[in-house]
């Protein structure tokens, strides 16, 4: 009898050790599919943010070039803006200077041909002085009214 309880004993044992077993590989399998299933996802929230990251890499280099185009824009904006207040300043003075000649050659009267022919340049030369003035200041209105120190000049009529 002791012979048998061992056989039995042994078959017991060897039916709980495979019990036990198909549970342990069980729980492998369980546990390996959960571990493939969280490193598909995780591969996949990989390669979606890899995407976001390189799109907006691109979107920044993209706004990075249109703010320094903006900035050779307004660079070469202020540079003319500058040449065209130099430009009025000198046509400022020559007008200032034309018209000042134009009034001493009206006030001396003399008719000689020279004379007349020097007023007629002038006349023509302030005409074109004032048509470019007009064209540069063309659309833009005073900060602010005139002040003392920038009266504006005496205008002469022409007839």
């Amino acid at each position: 009898m002791g012979c048998k309880w061992n056989v039995r004993e042994n078959s017991e044992d060897s039916a709980k050790l495979r019990e036990v077993s198909k549970r342990l590989y069980a729980q492998l399998q369980e546990s390996e599919k959960r571990h493939q299933e969280e490193k598909d996802r995780l591969q996949t929230e990989s390669v979606e943010f890899s995407w976001r990251l390189d799109k907006q890499s691109k979107h920044l280099q993209q706004v990075e070039g249109e703010a320094e185009e903006r900035g050779q824009r307004v660079e070469e904006l202020e540079r003319l803006l500058g040449g065209m207040e130099l430009e009025g300043d000198v046509l400022r003075d020559k007008m200032a200077t034309s018209e000042a000649e134009l009034l001493q050659l009206r006030a001396a009267k003399e008719g000689g041909q020279e004379k007349k022919q020097r007023t007629e340049e002038l006349e023509k030369e302030n005409t074109e002085m004032r048509d470019q003035m007009e064209y540069f200041l063309e659309g833009q209105k005073p900060a602010s009214p005139p002040t003392k120190e920038c009266k504006p000049k005496p205008q002469i009529v022409y007839r």
